[in-house]
């Protein structure tokens, strides 16, 4: 390959590629540096401010907000978004009438007066984003056809547009801001207000206002906060205010008081250190109005936020209302993440006694994230932890997973109620095999470390929806039926890997047979659609509106093929009906794939044409079944896949992994073509894609087992021979 670092400063320079354990940990540690585990961001996001509809996009329609707009007059809707670095990032923009959106001062769309009369219409605009934080100015104008547009990202599921408010007063809320009706006009002539100063220095008014009290039907209310004590000793404290009825406190985790109005009293011992105390009381301003002192020298505790909260600066965080004091939520201890219920309804935290919800974001580069090539990064990790002894890996894994899996049925009652989630969008969406099947399959072989109940819910989630629910054809295959994408009513071979595994995984689990005889059935049938038999290999998409394959043999479409089947055959049992017949297809693929290894020992992105670039993905995935089938004893002729798989390793370890664990030539992600210049030219390679790292870490796993089970071979037959050589010595 000879990518971007002298070959002095490769894996295989610094290490050698036979130390496949300290590759795996260079590799392994520079991920997990550079995307350390930190937790969702919490914001507050206004109850009354702009929201969001099921694809995603802000509902700016603002007709109904500003009823007493009048005709030809403007109005502005304003939000900030943070890039870590250069991007881009596709829009989709409906409009109810003229529009103009500036993103950092220039202009980026201006309506057409056919989409100002078309509401339905969808243009998709080009964004790009700088690094740090990018201002989106909106211009809306009344007209008889509406006022204001729809606006979001074209794909909010892989890259959610996360709008922040503007000016001080709001820092850190999340959300946009919309203007009063105006006269004014802004935009011309490069005149606009300043969004990045006071909102109280700004000539126009904006919403959402001022938050509003609670006004959640239900009397009982529950309320958060820590207590500090300074001193290092145990301390007598004091926690007073009044009540207006019922009321419960609860210093961590234990029930501390009860009463019932008009006053709150309860005298605690407390040693150093912060306390939670949750009360459970018939008003919010109860609690947030307690105070602590020093029951001996009245000296004041002071109350802290009980987690970090973006957008407020209060100290109190309260659920309700509840017609029923939800007892277990402050017995148990009460937890940020959690949804809270009487048995009737749930309520999520929001900031003291304001109508503003508390919402999880995102915002780490990676982790926290849910999407397919994280769920393959997070598969090589956990398998590199298992390997080399490294539990801080494995420590990591389940870290990742537990974020996700712990927001899920917040995420879906998010939905519910906001009209989008916040977090684990294609969780949630869950309409296609990307959405689910790569970080489930992880999820699965990490349950068996420890199982936790989120994920055991997660799972089932996804199992259903793969049975029952993905779109398939009369046949039964899996498809991607799309309407309206670019990819509508296609059959993809990446979707073997976006299936398979997870099916295998939750057989086991869970023991159902059907779901390994649909793993199986899948097979068979995306191969009577993509297999090549010239070439042996497969192509990468089938589309059902020209009823033809693609013929093109992309490298990591071939390798999520022949990488899942590795996945199926280990664990399908071979009295299975179909197992002989996907023995000899992967005995078959592998043949192909065999025969179009690179001089270098990698494998080529489009795999049939040897001027295509050297794939780093495609060629991790091919050792890794090659050393599989290998290890397994698959092969009835093991030599020459034995070299290719050596051969292959070796490349990876020189020209695609530095000295620093980076990882290098991953193919960035496909859409399809009929054209191999799509793939060959189109699509370049990137630095350290998530595509690739948790590839190369599993072939380097496989390649080590393969070793390792070699070395014991041999240790056997070298045993059998001097038992049978001290025999014939005996004998003589």
């Amino acid at each position: 390959m000879g990518f971007l670092f002298s070959s002095h400063r490769s894996a295989e320079a610094r290490l050698g590629e036979g130390d496949i354990g300290s590759i795996l940990q260079l590799i392994g540690s520079r991920y997990i540096g550079e995307n350390p585990p930190l937790p969702y961001v919490y914001r507050t996001c206004s109850l009354t401010g702009i929201c969001q509809l099921p694809d995603g996009r802000y509902d700016l329609r603002l007709t109904e907000r500003l009823p007493e707009a009048s005709g030809g007059q403007y109005a502005y809707a304003a939000g900030k978004v943070w890039s870590d670095g250069e991007r881009k990032l596709e829009l989709s923009v409906s409009c109810c009438g003229p529009t103009l959106l500036w993103v950092n001062g220039k202009p980026l769309y201006q309506s057409g007066i056919a989409e100002e009369v078309s509401p339905s219409v969808v243009r998709y605009v080009q964004m790009e984003l700088h690094n740090g934080w990018n201002m989106l100015f909106l211009r809306f104008r009344k007209t008889p056809s509406g006022f204001g547009c729809l606006l979001g990202s074209a794909r909010s599921k892989w890259a959610p547009l996360d709008v922040l408010s503007p000016f001080g007063e709001r820092e850190g809320q999340a959300g946009w801001v919309y203007s009063q009706a105006t006269d004014i006009r802004f935009g011309h002539e490069g005149a606009f207000p300043d969004m990045e100063g006071l909102e109280a220095a700004n000539p126009l008014v904006w919403h959402p206002r001022q938050r509003t009290p609670y006004a959640d039907s239900g009397r009982y209310i529950l309320s958060w906060s820590l207590l500090r004590q300074p001193e290092e000793k145990i301390r007598p404290v004091r926690i007073s205010g009044s009540a207006a009825g019922e009321w419960m406190l609860y210093v961590n985790g234990s029930l501390a008081g009860k009463g019932n109005g008009p006053e709150l009293q309860v005298h605690i011992r407390l040693p150093y250190g912060n306390h939670s105390v949750v009360v459970i009381g018939e008003g919010a301003a109860d609690a947030i109005g307690l105070q602590a002192v020093g029951a001996v020298d009245e000296t004041p505790l002071s109350w802290r936020c009980p987690h970090p909260v973006q957008g407020y600066g209060g100290v109190w965080l309260t659920a309700g209302g509840f017609d029923k004091p939800p007892v277990d939520a402050a017995a148990g201890g009460p937890s940020i993440r959690r949804l809270y219920s009487d048995g009737t309804v749930r309520r999520c935290w929001r900031a003291g006694a304001a109508d503003a919800a508390i919402r999880p974001y995102a915002e780490s580069r990676l982790f926290g994230k849910w999407n397919y090539p994280v769920g393959v990064t997070l598969y090589g990790l956990l398998q590199a932890g298992r390997l080399t002894g490294r539990a801080d890996f494995v420590s990591y894994v389940r870290k990742h997973l537990q974020e996700c899996a712990a927001a899920y049925e917040y995420g879906l009652w998010c939905a519910e109620q906001f009209g989008y989630p916040s977090v684990n969008q294609q969780l949630v969406e869950l309409n296609m095999l990307d959405d689910c099947g790569s970080c489930g399959s992880v999820l699965l072989e990490a349950v068996e470390d420890a199982p936790e109940r989120e994920w055991l819910l997660v799972a089932d989630a996804i199992a259903a929806y793969m049975m029952n629910c993905q779109e398939r054809k009369e046949n039964g295959v899996f498809y991607r039926r799309q309407t309206g994408y670019f990819m509508e009513n296609t059959l993809w071979a990446d979707d073997l890997y976006m299936s398979v595994p997870f099916l295998i995984r939750y057989a086991r689990l869970r023991e159902r047979s059907d779901c390994m005889d649909e793993a199986a059935r899948q097979f068979l049938l995306f191969r009577s659609y993509l297999f090549m038999p010239r070439v042996k290999l497969m192509s990468h998409v089938y589309d059902f509106r020209f009823n033809a394959p693609t013929q093109i043999a992309w490298g990591r479409g071939n390798g999520w093929v022949l990488f899942s089947l590795a996945e199926l055959l280990t664990v399908l049992p071979a009295a299975h009906a179909s197992y002989d017949s996907l023995m000899s297809f992967f005995l078959e693929l592998s043949e192909g794939v065999l025969a179009v290894q690179g001089e270098s020992g990698s494998w080529h992105q489009v795999l049939t044409d040897a001027s295509s670039y050297e794939e780093t993905s495609c060629t991790a995935m091919f050792v890794y079944a090659f050393a599989r089938g290998l290890r397994l004893g698959w092969f009835p002729r093991p030599e020459p896949f034995l070299d290719a798989a050596a051969r292959g390793w070796r490349a990876l370890a020189r020209d695609a992994v530095d000295d620093m664990g980076n990882v290098y030539g991953v193919s960035v992600g496909s859409r399809y073509s009929f054209s191999p210049d799509y793939y060959k030219e189109e699509l370049p390679w990137g630095l350290n894609d998530t595509h690739g790292i948790g590839i190369v870490l599993l072939a380097g796993v496989e390649t080590q087992r393969l070793h390792q089970a070699r070395a014991e071979r041999g240790a056997r037959t070298a045993s059998q021979e001097g038992d049978a050589q001290r025999g014939a010595e005996e004998d003589g």
